[in-house]
């Protein structure tokens, strides 16, 4: 929970619009912090003001490589329990050959230009992906994937 809300606080942060907005969602992030009775030591005002802050935060979401957050996802996410994962394969064959748990195959042709090479972006692999290994993606967040039972 404590990584996930400093993923959320460093994805928020750095999509702030002005000051007014990012002292806003500072007080949101502490308000949140205390209510769910984390133990995180952050200071989430940069000394040098708003501008460093929202940089800052950048740096971090960069860092964790966040692409989505909510407080939602912060506060109950299915990482915690084990129930999901965030998954990416890249530079995947041009024929890709899948085979599901209960033996069914099947092929991928993504030798088109313009076809993803990745799983968590083929609309075709995540439909396949979903109906064979009891996953369910979720598309807004671009590497998660959920335990779907």
């Amino acid at each position: 929970p404590e990584r996930g809300y400093l993923m959320w606080g460093a994805f928020v942060l750095s999509r702030a619009s002005d000051e007014k907005d990012l002292l806003a969602q500072v007080a949101r992030l502490q308000r949140a912090r205390e209510r769910w009775g984390l133990s995180v030591a952050i200071r989430w005002l940069h000394p040098e003001g708003w501008q460093a802050t929202r940089e800052a935060a950048r740096s971090m979401a960069e860092t964790y490589e966040v692409v989505f957050a909510t407080e939602e996802g912060a506060r109950a996410s299915d990482h915690y329990t084990g129930n999901a994962v965030d998954l990416v394969a890249l530079a995947l064959p041009r024929r890709l050959r899948l085979r599901a748990p209960g033996g069914e195959t099947r092929l991928f042709d993504l030798s088109d230009p313009s076809a993803a090479r990745d799983l968590s972006l083929s609309p075709e692999l995540i439909d396949w992906l979903e109906a064979h290994f009891d996953l369910k993606k979720m598309r807004a967040d671009y590497p998660h994937w959920s335990d779907a039972r």
